[in-house]
């Protein structure tokens, strides 16, 4: 793991750590639902916790770090690696 990719899992767990603080309400009407928007999940006000709405964003967030965390992955460098590893044992066997 680069150090790249350790920053986006961290950025990516923090994104998740506020939206598990700040989560989504609703409340029931007549004939629906009445959107409260986005409140602490500790002022519990008169109103439903969208659980819906919060599962849907909690994979968004884990879907587009994943996406980051194996886009940002670099390919090893050296001439341990790859086509460079070749080369460095034909060399080797060369008297």
């Amino acid at each position: 793991m680069n150090e790249r990719q350790r920053r986006i899992l961290l950025a990516g767990a923090l994104v998740l750590l506020l939206s598990c603080l700040f989560v989504p309400w609703y409340a029931e009407d007549d004939g629906g639902f009445l959107d409260f928007g986005y409140a602490w999940f500790f002022s519990e006000p008169a109103v439903y916790l969208d659980i819906h709405r919060l599962v849907v964003e909690w994979v968004a967030i884990l879907a587009a770090t994943a996406a980051g965390f194996f886009l940002s992955n670099e390919p090893p460098r050296g001439p341990e690696h790859g086509r460079g590893a070749a080369a460095a044992d034909r060399r080797a066997d060369l008297p």
